[in-house]
This record gives C-alpha cells, structure tokens and sequence, in this order.
C-alpha cells in the first residue's frame, strides 16, 4: 500500500509540474500577452545587434536599461544565431532556459541532499506553482538568468580555493545580468563563517569582491560607461510604502509561499543550530526579509521574491524528505491530499477551455500596422511587437519617467520630435488612464501626457491598443482623450 501511494503521489506531482510547465509554454510563444519590461530589453537588443551602447544611447531616440549586459549579450548572440525569428520569441527562449536550467537545479540540489524522488519532485511543483514562476519565467527578462546563475552559486560554494573563486564568480555573473543577485555575498559569507570560522568570510569577500572587480570593471571600461549609468542612476527609483504592500500581500499569500513560510519554521523549531547554518534556510530567510525591503521602490513587482522562492523550494523539499523518513504514513497522506485538491484546479479549465491556447499574434499585426513610419511613441508592454522601428523614440516609458524626475532626460527633444505631423502614440491603457495615475506610478513623464493630451486625439481603439494622432476633424473619433 505504501508504495502504491507513493506511486500515485508521483503520478499526481508529474501531472501538476507537467500542466504548469505546459502553462509557461503557452505564455511563452503567445503574442497576446506580453510584459511590460521585455519589450525595452527587445529594442535594446535591436539597437545593440547594429551599434554597441554608449552615451549617446542616452540621447533621443533614448535606449536605456536598469540592468547588466549579460542577459542582453546573450540574446543578442542568439538573435544572431536565429537572424529570421522573432526577437521578441528569441529572448523568451534564452529567458525560458535559464529556467529550465534554475528547475533542474532545485530538483538536483533537493534529491543529493535527500535521495527522495518525490521530495525532489515536491519541491519542482512547489517552484513552478508559485505565482513567481508563472508571471515571470515565460517572459524575456533578466530574472531567470540571474536566478539560476545565483543557484549554481550557492551549489558551487565551498571552502576549497577553486570551489569558492567558482561560487564568486557565478554571483558576479549573476550580478551582471541583474544587480541585486550580489545581496547573496551576505548569507554565504554567514555559510563561510559557520564552516571555516572568522578566516571564512574573509577569503569569501575577497574572492568575490576580487572578481566583481573585474567583471564590472571590464563592463564600464567597454562600452562609455553605459552600464554604469544603467547600475546606478536607473536604479535611484523612491521608495513606496504601498507599492511594497501590493507586492508582499501578492506573494506572502500565495499557497506556495505559506508552505515554503512553515517549512523553514519547522525546519528552525525542529533544529534550529542545524537550520541556521544550512546555506538553503539561511538564503531563503534572508532573501525574504530583503526581498521585502527592496520591494518598497518605485516599479517593484514579484520578480524581486523570486530567489526566495526557489531557495524556498529547495527548504520544501529538504523538509519533505526528512519528514518521508521520520513519518513517511502522515507525510504521504499529506501530500497526496495536497496533490489532490491541486490536480483538478489545474485540469478541469483546460477541460472545458482546450488543452493547449493559441498562440495568437493578433496584437502584434495590429501594432505593427498602425505604427506608421514617423516618430513613434510606444507603451511598454507594445514596445516588443516592434523593436526595430526607425522612429522610436523611447525604449523604456518608466525609465524616461524616472530620469525626468532627475532633470536628466532628454524631455524637450521628445516633445520637439512630437511636433512632426507624422508622429504616432500607440497605448496599451487609455491615455486618460494614464493621466489619472499617481505621479509615483506613472509610465510617462507628466509633460509627454500634457503634450499628447493636448496636440493629438483617440483616432483608433483596438483591444488594449489606442491610437494617438496629431488633431484632424476627419480622423478623430471623439474629443475624449
């Protein structure tokens, strides 16, 4: 009977990674949805497959970031590879990897450690359950990159010399597709300490500040202080106390963040000289409480919980396989119930709604038709349907918005090149919509939306696509904005 269970256990958590990864599939190759910061990374990249990035990037047509290059290089190689697809597709398959690379990992690191098949595959449905996973592992972002980079730090990480230049040099790759990844130098120089004393943390700081050294050092020195620029001045963003409230309630209530929440209370209450130098608690308790700090700025969203997630997974998984030795009747039961009130959740929308979505580009061709051939002016989330476009005037509206706040944006030329009779604005929101936000919330600087209020007019409305033109009595639909 047990291993009857545990078969049907692992029939039940094949079926929940199975559906979920069909579910980041759909997402992936579908046109329909798109995230709002994969469409300025695609244009970045456009840019970047014909002229390498410099200060004049900084100057209209404005291409910035906030990140490091290494995402980036590696979708422009692959582009490069691909040269007839899409690039937007391009960058989600590099994005999609890493992921694939990131799951792998959990599930390695959580079956060495308890040579449990269903542990291992616990922790896998947990991480892919997550809302974490799928609003952001489909998309062309730099977070599953710079996650699974951090992951395979934490495994390379060790006391031995060549072991510990590994681990410091996989966080400083990290750190170079995303910038906070190097906040993980504090819970492993805590893993140094616990392991080798106070001589632990020293040779862990030096061999990854030595290496940070380098590798940032070479990325200012190449391309005109570029990213630099995008290091620290696009990541002055202020801080918002209700910006971090809509995070955390988004990710702190979820089913898989509760469960990774107990596991590393038990784990603590049960040994807790054994929990506080595990290099997967400490990680997941620290990346929680950071994650819940850096989320108080300006454009923060789930993806900064992501490494508490799957270091949240991986404490799951430990639990789990503990628990499987020490009570394997309760622990079975209680994953067989969990897997039965998730598998139909999971299968009865696709019974009713088909098994697999379309991926249709219907927004795409209608963006891509409308764009005209002048100045264009594109919101974030259409941005990746054409990120080649010669008129484009901005790749990122946040990021625009966030240097007008520091007087250091290119503003007036913008509304300079708005005069041009030929000039399109194309929103995903109404424009009103737009205007109606919290300054702190805004897309756009408040300037560019007084400008188009004032100079154009509503001459298209598509599904989540409006179509702004300079004012003509025959083209304009209404008066409304």
């Amino acid at each position: 009977m047990r291993r009857l269970w545990a078969t049907l256990v692992a029939i039940g958590l094949v079926t929940i990674i199975g559906l979920r990864a069909l579910s980041i599939g759909e997402r992936a190759v579908s046109l329909e949805h798109t995230d709002y910061g994969e469409g300025p990374l695609a244009a970045l990249v456009a840019r970047w497959i014909d002229q390498p990035p410099g200060r004049t990037w900084l100057q209209v047509p404005v291409t910035v970031t906030a990140y490091g290059p290494l995402m980036l290089a590696v979708w422009r190689t692959a582009a490069a590879v691909f040269p007839d697809s899409n690039l937007l597709l391009v960058g989600r398959s590099v994005a999609v990897g890493a992921a694939a690379i990131l799951v792998f990992t959990v599930a390695a690191v959580v079956f060495r450690g308890q040579r449990s098949t269903l542990s291992s595959a616990a922790a896998v449905a947990l991480l892919l359950g997550s809302p974490v996973a799928l609003d952001w592992f489909p998309y062309a972002r730099v977070d599953t990159i710079a996650a699974a980079l951090t992951c395979l730090a934490y495994v390379a990480f060790d006391t031995r010399r060549h072991r510990l230049i590994l681990s410091a040099a996989l966080l400083v790759l990290a750190s170079l597709a995303k910038q906070t990844a190097a906040i993980h130098v504090v819970p492993l120089a805590w893993i140094a300490f616990a392991l080798e004393g106070s001589r632990g943390p020293i040779r862990w700081l030096a061999a990854a500040f030595g290496t940070a050294a380098i590798g940032w050092g070479i990325t200012f020195a190449s391309y005109e202080r570029y990213f630099l620029d995008a290091s620290i001045v696009a990541n002055l963003n202020r801080f918002s106390a209700w910006q971090h409230i809509d995070v955390a309630y988004a990710w702190i209530t979820a089913a898989s963040s509760v469960l990774m929440l107990c596991a590393a209370w038990t784990a603590l209450t049960i040994e807790p000289r054994r929990a506080i130098v595990d290099r997967w608690w400490v990680g997941f308790t620290y990346t929680v409480i950071a994650a819940s700090i850096l989320s108080l700025k300006e454009g923060s969203w789930l993806n900064y919980y992501m490494d508490a997630t799957w270091l949240g997974a991986i404490v799951v998984g430990s639990v789990a396989g503990e628990a499987l030795r020490l009570r394997p009747a309760q622990t079975m039961g209680g994953l067989a119930v969990a897997v039965a009130l998730t598998v139909p959740a999971l299968i009865l929308p696709r019974y009713f709604n088909g098994w697999l979505g379309r991926p249709d580009a219907l927004r795409a061709e209608a963006v891509a038709r409308l764009a005209g051939t002048g100045p264009l002016l594109l919101d974030g989330q259409l941005v990746g349907y054409l990120p080649r476009h010669p008129g484009l005037l901005v790749n990122d509206p946040f990021l625009l918005r966030l240097r007008d706040d520091q007087g250091i944006a290119p503003t007036a030329e913008i509304l300079d090149r708005l005069r041009d009779p030929a000039a399109t604005v194309l929103f995903s929101i109404p424009l009103s919509a737009h205007v109606e936000r919290r300054s702190r919330a805004r897309d756009w600087p408040a300037v560019v939306l007084d400008r188009i209020g004032a100079d154009f007019c509503l001459t298209e409305r598509l599904p989540d696509v409006f179509v702004y033109r300079h004012k003509a009595p025959q083209r304009c639909l209404s008066s409304s904005r």
